[in-house]
């Protein structure tokens, strides 16, 4: 179980392990915090895999730790979000690109245009990559990501997509007393599907959708709900801006939530020795 199989992970240098040389003290890692995750969210997530029981039991193990101050040292540690390793296409790792081909001839398709390539920056047993592009109409983006890391059945390789739009609701009345001031459509592994309750941000509309569905229906699905809101356009320059501004800001809220924590230099020494393979 991996909480960064959500978008709100930060983009960061993928596809290479870091070596953490032990004297950087400067060097910053977070890590995810399992325990912190809804109790009944984490128990849905597991039961589908593991009995009832045992979900319960798993997730009153990780509670009671949390409760006697004992915290888990995850697998592998995660740069924030301005850690990227921005590449070119021909320098990205042959595995994402392999991933993601079909999704990048059907974005290309839907006049998309690449913005950015990069590689996120890891310690431990993960790999990661992202790709960031824009619409013909510059307003709405779609970010492809990548990771490899542990799973419960050993190393798990998986890819998620995702639609994203500044907005403003048309009549400038909301449903709730916060602005909606994104539309995000998420297209992620039915495994993951369970998790997502925990990462829906009050400003955000948001729909997760199961990997089956496929990226043009998730794209006519986000398109469809964008008639309830005002967009605006945005050049190459300032698109790369709201970009960052934007993960910058959901990177915040996971850390304000607790589903990350900052490594400590012992803990980024440790996970540092850890390996995928």
């Amino acid at each position: 179980m991996n909480a960064e199989g959500n978008p709100w992970a930060a983009p960061g240098r993928s596809g290479r392990q870091r070596e953490c040389e032990p004297g950087q003290a400067n060097a910053r890692y977070y890590g995810e915090v399992i325990d912190a995750i809804p109790f009944g969210t984490m128990v849905r997530f597991l039961k589908k895999t593991i009995p009832l029981p045992i979900a319960i039991g798993v997730t009153l193990y990780f509670r009671v730790r949390k409760w006697l101050g004992i915290s888990v040292i995850p697998a592998y540690g995660s740069g924030g979000p301005d850690n990227g390793e921005v590449v070119e296409r021909q320098s990205m790792p042959p595995r994402p690109m392999s991933r993601w081909a079909a999704w990048l001839e059907q974005l290309d398709d839907l006049g998309f245009t690449v913005l950015r390539f990069s590689i996120g920056d890891h310690i431990g047993a993960k790999e990661s990559a992202w790709a960031i592009l824009l619409d013909s109409d510059r307003t709405t983006f779609a970010t492809l990501q990548w990771f490899r890391m542990p799973g419960a059945d050993g190393i798990e390789e998986r890819r998620l997509i995702e639609f994203n739009t500044v907005v403003n609701r048309r009549g400038g009345r909301n449903a709730t007393s916060v602005p909606t001031t994104e539309l995000m459509t998420a297209v992620v592994s039915e495994s993951d599907l369970g998790l997502q309750d925990a990462f829906v941000l009050d400003y955000i509309d948001t729909a997760y959708l199961p990997e089956s569905v496929g990226l043009m229906k998730a794209w006519k699905n986000h398109v469809e709900r964008l008639a309830n809101y005002t967009t605006r356009s945005h050049s190459e320059d300032e698109a790369i801006r709201v970009y960052d501004r934007l993960t910058q800001g959901r990177f915040d809220w996971v850390l304000d939530k607790g589903y990350l924590r900052e490594l400590t230099p012992k803990e980024i020494r440790l996970i540092a020795k850890n390996r995928l393979e």
